[in-house]
């Protein structure tokens, strides 16, 4: 995919971080640093700050990753078991902003964002990766802008049709809990699946009721994010989706 360097942005970036293991805060910071000493518009949020303590911190996050065009999660020890990370890596992931996850040494990447990983990081070497980030982040939005609206294309070509009536009890039941944010509240009233009743439904048709490809279902990007109670339940239907 070729993109013209010279009339290439400085996209607006978001910084996130866990300050569990006292190394991620650190990193972010000096990260924040660097990209701010080469013209970026960076986030990163303080609980020293006074226009970010008392106020609503998820409201304040959620608004900022929604401004932003890049999401970078500093991956240190414990990213992993951070609620915080986790909130803003779904936010990102649910408003489809390009993610950029950097590895600290060997830390364990949340699963959700591993496949994306771009660089990793000592402390040694930190400085000098933090510069090569920055160098690439105008190119890589560039080409997360142009695969997002080719996607975009490639969904509107396909034909909207409605499923067989044997499924339309089956497909609206699931639809509606996912219109709820809630698979769970909703699992004792969707109809068993039934092979000789429901075998024409196609699931492709789920959410956003047009046909869907097995590469964009296969895309780790993709993935369904849930809580843990259900999460058993979309990667059951993630898999059935995989086969058809």
């Amino acid at each position: 995919m070729s993109v013209d360097r010279t009339a290439l942005q400085l996209p607006t970036v978001f910084v996130s971080y866990t300050d569990i293991d006292r190394r991620g805060k650190k990193f972010a910071a000096k990260l924040r640093q660097v990209l701010m000493q080469c013209g970026y518009d960076v986030f990163i949020f303080d609980h020293s700050k006074k226009q970010h303590y008392g106020g609503n911190i998820w409201t304040v996050l959620t608004n900022e990753i929604r401004k932003r065009h890049v999401v970078i999660v500093v991956c240190t020890e414990a990213i992993s078991a951070s609620y915080g990370a986790e909130f803003e890596i779904n936010q990102a992931l649910s408003n489809m902003k390009l993610i950029i996850p950097l590895q600290f040494d060997n830390a364990k990447v949340p699963e959700t964002i591993s496949p994306k990983i771009r660089d990793t990081f000592q402390k040694s070497n930190f400085n000098s990766v933090f510069k090569s980030v920055a160098k690439m982040l105008p190119q890589a939005h560039q080409e997360h802008v142009l695969l997002h609206a080719q996607r975009e294309e490639e969904i509107e070509k396909f034909s909207k049709v409605e499923p067989p009536k044997e499924g339309l009890r089956l497909l609206h039941s699931i639809v509606g809990a996912y219109i709820k944010d809630s698979v769970v509240e909703l699992a004792s009233t969707v109809e068993n699946f039934d092979v000789s009743k429901h075998f024409a439904l196609n699931f492709g048709h789920m959410g956003v009721r047009v046909a869907i490809t097995r590469s964009w279902i296969g895309d780790p990007s993709h993935y369904i994010i849930v809580d843990d109670l259900g999460r058993s339940v979309a990667w059951a239907e993630r898999r059935h989706l995989m086969d058809l």
